[in-house]
């Protein structure tokens, strides 16, 4: 029997711990938590404004309430209130505040940051732009140099050719003359020979005939 009463002890105030209701000190002082329902019990501390208590019964004028630190008291229902209190939302804000203050700073950073980079590329885009004006620029003169470059070519070539041809036609004409020139020199040679054979004959028959 003793048994069954802690089990059903036990499982009061596990039910109760379970279904425990969260609730704040009001914003507008400091309250009493007392030993019981009533001013005239002990005054076991000061609760702050905005402190969060769980209750653990609630009454008309008085509620049991247990602190974070784990004390336990009575206090008057009037001074506690389920939403946060001003304290609260006003700590939450400046917190939540001072985070966008932070983000805020980084993205100025950030976009500082951007800007900076985006000056560079700027800069960049008009150098690469001035340069490939330069590279088309470049590459106009070099067509129309290409052009008068193989226009130059092909009258070399051609005067190369033509040089080619006068060069085999004054070979040709030149070893002509040469043969012109060799039997000319032959002939010429060969009428001398015949007069100086003829000479020579006659002065043969000449003494020939004083000596007879």
């Amino acid at each position: 029997m003793k048994k069954i009463v802690v089990i059903g002890i036990f499982l009061i105030i596990s039910s109760v711990a379970v279904h425990a209701e969260i609730m704040y000190v009001t914003d507008s002082f400091e309250i009493t938590l007392r030993s019981g329902q009533g001013t005239d019990h002990k005054i076991k501390k000061m609760l702050r404004s905005g402190l969060a208590v769980e209750v653990l019964k609630h009454g008309k004028d008085w509620t049991l309430i247990k602190t974070p630190d784990g004390s336990e008291g009575w206090v008057l229902t009037r001074f506690i209130q389920s939403e946060k209190t001003g304290v609260i939302l006003f700590d939450e804000l400046t917190g939540k505040y001072n985070r966008v203050l932070v983000q805020l700073a980084s993205l100025k950073d950030e976009n500082n940051r951007l800007k900076t980079e985006n000056r560079k590329l700027g800069s960049g885009l008009a150098s690469t732009k001035e340069m490939l004006a330069g590279v088309s620029k470049s590459y106009e003169t070099l067509k129309v140099e290409s052009a008068d470059f193989l226009k130059l070519k092909e009258k070399y070539r051609k005067s190369t050719t033509s040089l080619e041809e006068v060069t085999e036609k004054a070979d040709k004409m030149q070893k002509a003359n040469i043969q012109k020139y060799i039997i000319a020199g032959l002939c010429g040679a060969g009428v001398l020979l015949f007069g100086f054979i003829i000479g020579f004959s006659t002065k043969s028959q000449r003494r020939r005939s004083s000596l007879l």
